[in-house]
């Protein structure tokens, strides 16, 4: 694991208020997920090609320049990327 994704993910465990969706999606990158677009709009899905039961829908977030992902996904993410144990419980 390099030190960047090291550092991302320490970061997304805190839920900053300005973690960008370019930080999630290198993060998810990093950990082996893939990106597929959803039905439509703005829903995005990472799927893990290696673990098919590991899908997190997300949606792509409009509010300012650099977008930044909303804490309660943060949370959701980190509890989620926990169970699957990628993060430390």
């Amino acid at each position: 694991m390099s030190s960047r994704l090291k550092k991302n993910l320490f970061r997304l465990e805190a839920c900053p208020k300005d973690y960008t969706w370019n930080e999630l999606t290198a993060v998810m990158r990093g950990l082996g997920f893939v990106e597929a677009k959803g039905s439509g709009g703005s829903a995005v899905k990472f799927r893990h090609p290696d673990h098919p039961e590991q899908v997190v829908n997300l949606h792509k977030p409009h509010n300012r320049n650099p977008p930044t992902v909303l804490v309660v996904y943060l949370r959701k993410l980190v509890a989620r990327l926990k169970e699957w144990g990628y993060l430390d419980a």
